[in-house]
């Protein structure tokens, strides 16, 4: 469903209509491109050095901020600046970028476009389902219901087999799941209790990927806490590695690796990035084990300068250590009849 149809389904309302304030916030966020009138800008007259928003591209390519995104984590899409705050695309890498993919045949199409794998992602847009009872539901459905919603999570149906919105949330399961594990991981965990499948073949490594790469403010990481400790108390493994493509590049990434990415400004961001690791390390993240290239993750925070990594790990260590030779000493002691 665009914007503009949900404006008009909302236009048909009932004037007494209940609207919670989380209907309100899902709103807002789905009517954002349409209430936003931002001033056109002639793309073609920018210089190639010029910077843009994922907004500006998005509608020059008359694609989705969405799949702008996906693009990013699959690699498909033009190369990108990534700042801790935003993401900017250079001119002239775009249209380095259009002129490549553009094509004089249907044959060069495919065989082109074979190499991008699942550039198209085959989804419309995504709409808000409201969570009611712990459950998602069509945001307009959501109104006959007397219980207050909790949130809401974003859902797509396939282009290609126009599904019903049920069929939609059964379908991303998997993307409701992700979201709900930053935005609200209680309504996380109860999804997983009322749909365990959503567990089958969940990797956290992939969703820290897609949250961190290429760089995480350490401010963010107490929101996502939460989300670690449900991976830990479910028995899901921190130290699995899944390969990733980064443009024509192919790493293997673990979440030992992944937290080099972090970025600490301030003692306020040291301090949780420390408490964070503390407990990842009692919780059993293994930062020794090495990557495609052998490195620990250790030795990357040592080559990248990220002191603090290695300062986390080596001061629990020593706290380990210690603990564990004043408990040897007790017991010593105790055999000796508290005697020194």
């Amino acid at each position: 469903m665009q914007p503009s149809e949900s404006l008009a389904v909302l236009k048909s309302l009932p004037a007494d209509s209940p609207l919670t304030a989380t209907h309100i916030a899902a709103l807002l966020e789905t009517l954002r491109p349409i209430l936003r009138q931002p001033v056109p800008v002639d793309l073609d007259s920018l210089p190639n050095s010029k910077l843009i928003d994922e907004t500006m591209l998005a509608e020059w390519l008359g694609e989705s901020v969405s799949s702008l995104q996906k693009w990013r984590v699959s690699g498909n899409g033009p190369r990108f600046v990534k700042n801790p705050k935003s993401v900017r695309y250079r001119v002239g890498d775009v249209r380095d970028w259009i002129s490549h993919n553009t094509v004089q045949s249907t044959s060069e199409a495919t065989t082109r476009l074979s190499r991008f794998g699942d550039m198209w992602d085959g989804f419309d847009d995504p709409v808000p389902a409201i969570i009611v009872n712990h459950v998602p539901m069509g945001f307009f459905r959501s109104l006959d219901t007397i219980e207050e919603p909790s949130g809401y999570a974003w859902v797509a149906a396939e282009r290609s087999n126009p599904a019903t919105f049920q069929d939609a949330l059964t379908n991303s399961l998997t993307g409701q799941f992700a979201y709900l594990l930053e935005a609200d991981c209680e309504a996380a965990s109860r999804l997983a209790d009322t749909r365990p499948e959503v567990l089958d073949g969940f990797r956290p490594e992939e969703w820290v990927f897609n949250r961190f790469y290429p760089q995480l403010p350490g401010a963010e990481l107490a929101g996502l806490l939460p989300a670690f400790r449900f991976f830990v108390g479910n028995g899901l493994n921190l130290n699995a590695a899944t390969r990733f493509r980064i443009g024509e590049q192919t790493v293997t990434a673990s979440i030992p690796h992944l937290l080099t990415a972090v970025k600490t400004d301030g003692q306020d961001d040291g301090n949780t990035f420390t408490a964070f690791m503390v407990e990842l390390l009692r919780a059993g993240l293994d930062v020794d084990m090495p990557d495609e290239g052998g490195r620990s993750a250790l030795q990357v925070a040592l080559d990248i300068g990220f002191n603090l990594y290695p300062k986390c790990v080596n001061s629990y260590r020593l706290n380990r250590k210690l603990s564990g030779e004043l408990l040897s000493d007790k017991d010593e002691l105790e055999e000796d009849g508290g005697k020194l």
